[in-house]
């Protein structure tokens, strides 16, 4: 990536916060993240992945959003199949 690619952050709140955010990545993380396309996120802190769980409280702690790219853990989701009777 270059730097005219870069896209300058702007404040925004964010659960009841200002914060400053990237749109253009903000806007990719939920289709890309590798974590909201694991079998292994539960989003039930008993039997959610250790990994993905540590990343969740360290975002609501510090209201940051984090996208993984890279993980030896991930077990992709089984997709849900249009015609489920047949």
């Amino acid at each position: 990536m270059t730097l005219e690619h870069y896209s300058e952050p702007v404040l925004e709140e964010h659960y009841g916060e200002q914060v400053y955010t990237n749109k253009l990545t903000d806007d990719m993380r939920r289709e890309h993240c590798m974590c909201l396309h694991c079998a292994k996120m539960t989003g039930d802190k008993e039997t959610n992945c250790p990994i993905a769980q540590q990343f969740y409280e360290l975002c609501c702690e510090h209201n940051n959003a984090i996208i993984m790219t890279r993980c030896k853990s991930y077990v992709p989701k089984k997709e849900k199949s249009i015609n489920q009777n047949h």
